[in-house]
């Protein structure tokens, strides 16, 4: 039948005005249908009979008119603006030992965003356009379009605009501070990751239990770097120096600073975070020396650090601990919370894909399951169709472009018995290398690329573009005199860059489309992909990001303790040969721990990522009289000041076995200097001279420890309590969970 026919077949039979645009169209005779529908909704009888035709439908002024597409878009576009200045001020990073990032994008890649992501190719005509001019995008284009456009600003609006809080305690942590917490009398392992529950009891402990040494809370835009920095200065007295015997003051200043990069995954349930924390001691009671230039306050200070990155829970929190402070343990705990919730913005639908109603939709379902005999010997599509209709009971349309391609006039061998009807239409199609769809209570056989329209979606991948970082240890280098320096190696990183997730995307799914300009685009910008693809294939995108996510990330519980025993505890354990330390080898190090014939020099209680390479460490420093100058005019001595550096540094990288559970892989680096504190003095002549000696050790080698089993290193003798004492490392590695 002509269009004309038809038009006057649907005015009669639906009762319906129906007009065509005849001044804007021409309809030849050749503009004939061949369909046969039953009870099939008027406005998809129009579809079928106008697609594929250039032409369309439009209700105005009270009747339905049938126009071309490209006037029927001229006549529906219309003007506005979208405020957008908030989308282009984007967060700056603020790293703490460099200047000041800014990252984001500006007015014109915005713009170039959205003509790629919404119906490429269409700009350039007459009756759209698309602009940025001060904030704003003006945009002139059809209602459908604009829905699209509000669809893509949305999700960056939504993306851009949730933040994470963080709170944390710099805490010396007594017994009953919390169950299971690191102790110094126990050698198991202390709890790192802290359920909602724990986190909330951490921040308000019982009383006595937990001191407070800082409290900070902070809240940050998801995924921007920033820091916090605490700063104290005290002053001590040097002495009496110089020609007019002047009193010299020193003023020594420490800083706790705190620096989190903190991105949260795409379920909300987890917070991914870069940590660099430096803690300072607090200030303790100056040594005074009597010098013949006065009295002198040798004050001290100390500092611990860790860097890692780990997972922690949303509204949970990670303890570390960082060595001991007395009888309690110097301990960071973080609470990390966010209240944001997955992106839901829903997608502008197109036209063409407006789902079928409930009933066709069943219909639909019955079809695939029903099956279906077909005997066909040298046939054309058309007999085929025929015989999928009679079976299945189904609408079915053969879109006119087949006859182009000479698919429908291809043979059909075909023979099958019993079959569902999807498998039957599946089979035939993919002989015939034709595509099929259903849509408008119809089963449409078309080309393949005129299955699905592609629509725009937004994919929020900060989560995977965040990646571990490896952080170095630091290395104590030997200085002038006794001292030790510290330095640390230059990170490394591994990111798991977004070009790599482009290309991953690309070569996986559905290469072919990628190719076809104007069809499929893939774009990303401030962490979020935006996609310009068929269904089907935002599908398999979406499984694929799922399966990426499909695990959270592994994580390893380090606890490592330096403990200097008396050398007969010492030489009398079982250390297990080339295995784990025996349980009464364990008990004894207790035993010697509660009785004084042992002391913990350094723990640790710390997370790292699977793989990763991370570090704490604890750090002492204090100056100290070595020799004294001579002033020429008094003849009167001047103390000369050096700085004596001590700590400990453990700097490994555990990984995880990805198949079974066994064995870790750990490369395990250990430095120890110890130094006398308070400093022997000695006397020559009328003068006081301060003698430091520093005992170091040094541990590097690769371990394969079984999980959650102590491992004992002995690394030599140590003097600096005056005693005969070996120290020991003491190393437990397990999953945390």
């Amino acid at each position: 039948a002509s269009i004309p026919f038809v038009v006057e077949h649907i005015r009669g039979a639906a009762r319906l005005n129906i007009l065509v645009d005849e001044s804007g169209i021409e309809l030849p005779d050749y503009y004939r249908v061949t369909f046969h529908l039953r009870n099939v909704r008027v406005d998809h009888l129009l579809n079928w009979a106008l697609y594929g035709r250039g032409l369309t439908w439009v209700i105005r002024d009270g009747v339905i008119l049938i126009t071309t597409l490209d006037r029927a878009a001229a006549a529906r576009g219309d003007l506005r603006l979208y405020e957008v200045s908030d989308l282009l001020t984007q967060p700056r990073d603020f790293p703490a030992d460099e200047a000041e990032q800014s990252r984001g994008f500006n007015a014109e890649d915005l713009k170039q965003l959205l003509t790629e992501m919404i119906d490429p190719g269409s700009w350039d005509s007459s009756d759209r356009s698309l602009e940025s001019t001060q904030g704003q995008i003006v945009a002139v284009c059809p209602a459908e379009v604009h829905a699209k456009i509000d669809y893509v600003l949305s999700s960056m609006r939504y993306l851009a605009n949730f933040t994470v809080t963080l709170e944390a305690r710099v805490v010396d942590l007594g017994p009953g501070a919390l169950e299971g917490a690191p102790s110094l009398a126990s050698l198991a392992p202390g709890r790192v990751l802290l359920s909602k529950e724990e986190a909330a009891s951490l921040l308000s402990p019982p009383e006595g239990t937990a001191e407070v040494q800082e409290a900070v809370r902070f809240t940050c835009v998801n995924g921007q770097r920033m820091h916090v920095v605490l700063s104290r200065s005290r002053e001590s007295l040097k002495g009496m120096h110089g020609h007019w015997a002047e009193t010299v003051a020193h003023v020594r200043s420490a800083q706790t600073v705190l620096e989190v990069l903190p991105v949260l995954a795409v379920g909300r349930d987890a917070v991914l975070l870069d940590l660099d924390a430096r803690i300072a001691d607090p200030p303790s009671a100056p040594e005074t020396l009597e010098t013949p230039s006065g009295a002198i306050q040798l004050g001290s200070s100390g500092t611990r650090r860790i860097r890692t990155s780990v997972s922690a829970p949303n509204g949970g929190g990670v303890l570390f601990a960082l060595g001991a402070r007395g009888e309690r343990i110097r301990a960071l705990f973080l609470r990390v919370t966010s209240n944001a919730q997955p992106l839901t913005v829903t997608p502008a639908r197109e036209e063409e894909a407006e789902p079928t109603d409930d009933a066709a939709l069943r219909a639909w379902e019955r079809f695939r399951a029903t099956p279906i005999s077909v005997d066909l010997d040298n046939a054309k599509l058309a007999e085929f169709v025929q015989r999928v209709q009679e079976g299945g009971e189904i609408n079915c349309v053969i879109d006119p472009v087949l006859a182009e391609d000479g698919a429908t006039e291809a043979p059909i061998q075909f023979r099958v018995r019993d079959i569902p009807g999807e498998q039957v239409v599946r089979l035939v199609t993919q002989m015939l290398g034709i595509g099929y769809a259903f849509r408008d209570e119809a089963l449409f056989f078309t080309r393949p690329d005129r299955v699905e329209q592609s629509v725009v979606q937004v994919y929020d991948v900060r989560d995977l573009m965040w990646s571990k970082r490896d952080y170095p240890g630091p290395v104590f280098e030997s200085a002038e005199g006794p001292g030790a320096w510290m330095s640390l190696s230059s990170d490394e990183a591994e990111a798991y860059t977004v070009d790599e997730l482009l290309e991953t995307i690309r070569t996986h799914i559905e290469p072919s489309t990628w190719e076809e300009s104007g069809r499929a685009q893939i774009v990303s910008l401030s962490g979020a992909l935006f996609v310009l693809q068929a269904p089907s294939v935002h599908g398999k995108i979406r499984g694929l990001l799922e399966a990426v996510r499909s695990r959270p990330p592994r994580q390893v519980h380090v606890d490592a303790r330096v403990i200097e025993l008396d050398a007969s505890v010492h030489d009398s354990l079982d250390a297990g040969g080339s295995g784990a330390l025996p349980e009464a080898s364990r008990a004894a190090i207790e035993q010697a721990l509660a009785s004084g014939r042992g002391g913990v020099a350094a723990i640790w209680s710390i997370l790292g990522l699977n793989g990763q390479r991370f570090h704490a460490t604890i750090l002492s420093e204090r100056e100290y009289v070595d020799d004294y100058d001579v002033d020429e005019k008094t003849q009167a001595p001047d103390p000369v000041y050096k700085t004596l550096q001590w700590g400990h540094a453990l700097d490994l990288r555990a990984t995880l076995p990805s198949v079974a559970d066994g064995g870790l892989s750990v490369e395990l680096h250990a430095q120890c200097c110890d130094a006398a504190d308070p400093l022997p003095t000695q006397k020559a002549g009328e003068l006081t001279v301060q003698t430091p000696s520093v005992d170091r050790a040094s541990l590097h080698t690769t371990v394969i420890p079984e999980a959650g089993r102590t491992y004992l290193f002995t690394l030599g003798s140590s003097a600096a309590s005056g005693e005969d004492r070996r120290r020991v490392l003491l190393l437990t590695v397990r999953e945390a969970k």
